[in-house]
């Protein structure tokens, strides 16, 4: 891996290791109005970043910049940015070590206020995530009324069967996480890349071993078997959970069970509702037919859009 080659001058600090100076400082990157799936100081630690470096900067003039790079490629998650002028000489001394500079994660809100600016530093705006949708988890906690009965009817027959449990996730499931991701994954591999269960098995590993207050892990079994695997993100916002990781295997002909998915969405809804939390989102509503349906039946209350910006070189 590269050292990042940086003007010293426009650096105040930074540093690699997750502590509770590095965690404030993300804290302030985040746009807690919003929400954005990805805007979580574990996940920043524990997925982002997994494979790469990571470095947590503050600018002189005030900026935070959350940095993730390999040999080839430096990603700034979320950054707050005060000052466009030293952000631009700060990229313009990497742009020689790295082929690939950009800016991820950004919600709406950052987005406004930072487009002018980064368009004129050579910067590309992309949409990340069409539709980052989110969930009421007291409508879909009480399921009330003649809108929810379709639902309420699958709930009640799908968490009264006794061949379904959920067990808080330990280091000792390991195996069980693995063997699920593996079923899962082996159905999609056209669409993720093929670290992302890796990736996945490290949140895990890692969240349970720093036994954060702030995450939920849970493994779904039915008849003993490992069928689906859940990781709730309680984070620093106003009132909202994100789904970390949410697999359910509901196909028997990958060691599946059919209900399994539901089980999961329904058992989220009851954890999060219970810790206070009025809301869930569950990331990109999707382009496959399956898991939009699957999703839109749960009647998210809104939807928003993630944007990216990529460095013109």
């Amino acid at each position: 891996m590269k050292k990042i080659s940086i003007n010293n001058d426009l650096i105040e600090s930074f540093s690699n290791k997750k502590s509770k100076e590095t965690i404030d400082l993300i804290i302030k990157c985040i746009d807690t109005e919003q929400a954005v799936f990805e805007q979580s100081p574990d996940l920043l630690f524990y997925y982002i970043s997994y494979g790469s470096n990571i470095m947590i900067a503050k600018t002189k003039l005030g900026s935070i910049l959350p940095i993730t790079y390999d040999d080839n490629e430096l990603i700034m998650s979320f950054p707050l940015i005060l000052n466009f002028d030293e952000l631009a000489q700060i990229v313009n001394s990497w742009k020689k070590s790295f082929n690939k500079i950009s800016i991820k994660y950004y919600s709406e809100n950052q987005s406004t206020n930072y487009t002018n600016e980064l368009t004129t530093l050579d910067f590309v705006k992309n949409i990340r995530s069409e539709n980052e949708v989110f969930y009421s988890t007291k409508l879909l906690s009480e399921l009330p009324g003649k809108k929810f009965s379709k639902i309420r009817y699958k709930k009640n027959k799908i968490i009264k069967n006794p061949d379904f449990e959920l067990k808080k996730f330990n280091l000792d499931m390991l195996d069980d996480a693995k063997f699920v991701l593996d079923n899962w994954n082996s159905t999609r591999l056209h669409i993720y890349k093929k670290d992302r269960k890796n990736k996945e098995l490290n949140y895990l590993k890692q969240t349970t071993i720093a036994n954060n207050n702030n995450i939920s892990n849970h493994l779904l079994y039915y008849k003993k078997m490992p069928v689906g695997l859940l990781s709730i993100d309680h984070r620093i916002s106003q009132g909202v959970s994100c789904t970390t990781i949410l697999k359910g295997l509901n196909d028997e002909t990958i060691n599946g069970a059919k209900g399994s998915s539901d089980y999961l969405y329904f058992s989220t809804f009851e954890i999060a509702s219970s810790q206070g939390i009025d809301f869930i989102n569950d990331g990109e509503l999707g382009t496959e037919d399956g898991t939009r349906i699957h999703k839109l039946q749960f009647q998210p209350i809104l939807s928003r859009k993630v944007y990216d910006f990529y460095f013109k070189k």
